[in-house]
């Protein structure tokens, strides 16, 4: 499954279809359950936060809790890029699970 878009289909000088104005489409959490999504960590502070990305509306959720690998570790700093699986706590709610770092520092 790749990236959703929309885009306006046009003629190009050489008398081709060709996608113009094309923008990526923002989906809701819920709707990528079970994918793997690049962001930022937007906060994280006692052991939760949230990760934002141009892959959905909104922040994500993300907690140790649901990230064992991460205990241990330094706590992620806003800012930082990641990856994670978008899946769902207890309650079905959508949560980052699988997070890793991808580089770059973050805030200071």
């Amino acid at each position: 499954v790749g990236t959703s878009v929309s885009f306006t289909m046009s003629m190009g000088s050489d008398g081709k279809r060709q996608a113009t104005n094309v923008t990526m489409v923002q989906r809701e959490p819920l709707e990528l359950v079970g994918q793997t999504v690049h962001g930022s960590v937007r906060v994280f502070a006692n052991a939760h936060g949230f990760i934002v990305s141009p892959a959905f509306h909104g922040d994500l959720f993300v907690g140790i809790n649901g990230n064992a690998h991460l205990k241990g570790q330094q706590p992620l700093v806003a800012g930082e890029p990641v990856q994670c699986v978008i899946g769902t706590d207890g309650n079905g709610r959508a949560e980052a699970t699988r997070v890793q770092r991808t580089g770059g520092g973050g805030a200071p």
